[in-house]
């Protein structure tokens, strides 16, 4: 994000806001869960997250930039489970 640039307004679905990932950077187990380094679209380095496979499924698809990075990593890709 810009100094002096108000950040993204989030899209609203479900009731919930969401944000557009712009690229998955790292990936880490934390408490045997894996979490993953989301950047933001239009947002800095500090407002990087670790976020949970489940909040980077949307209407039971994984969003590009995870599959992406499992891909270029390596590593599985999950199927969504359908609550």
């Amino acid at each position: 994000m810009v100094l002096g640039q108000a950040p993204p307004e989030p899209v609203v679905a479900d009731g919930y806001e969401e944000f557009e990932v712009e690229q998955v950077l790292n990936h880490k187990q934390h408490r045997g869960r894996t979490k993953y380094l989301v950047q933001w679209k239009n947002c800095g380095p500090k407002e990087n997250t670790w976020e949970p496979y489940e909040n980077l499924v949307a209407n039971g698809s994984i969003c590009q930039p995870l599959e992406t990075y499992l891909q270029q990593s390596g590593l599985a890709v999950r199927q969504p489970s359908v609550a």
